[in-house]
């Protein structure tokens, strides 16, 4: 069980360089409401060009962004407010149901 380790931790870091999809380990960070860190190939297809996360390429940005994250409550809150809220507008299965009436009733209308 993660829960207790979730509870203590406000930062999550990534730091992935290779792989394909959606990343599921970022997207549970997420959902938990932590500050996210991890490369560009760790958000593709989650967040919209570092909005919700902190994106590194090296490991000095890495570095830069872990630290300025601990020394900074405010933005470490704000980030991972709005990564929990990028995964309720568009990971959450409210939100995927809505998508796929969409795209059904397109395909239907189109026939």
């Amino acid at each position: 069980d993660l829960a207790p380790l979730w509870r203590r931790s406000s930062i999550f870091v990534a730091p992935l360089f290779s792989g394909g999809g959606i990343k599921i380990k970022v997207l549970e960070a997420m959902s938990r409401g932590a500050c996210v860190v991890s490369t560009p190939i760790g958000v593709e297809g989650i967040d919209d060009a570092g909005a919700t996360t902190a994106v590194a390429a090296t490991p000095e940005q890495f570095a830069t962004e872990i630290l300025g994250l601990v020394n900074d409550p405010g933005r470490r809150r704000s980030l991972g407010t709005a990564a929990r809220q990028r995964i309720i507008d568009h990971f959450s299965w409210p939100s995927i149901v809505e998508r796929l009436t969409e795209i059904t009733g397109e395909v239907l209308s189109s026939r």
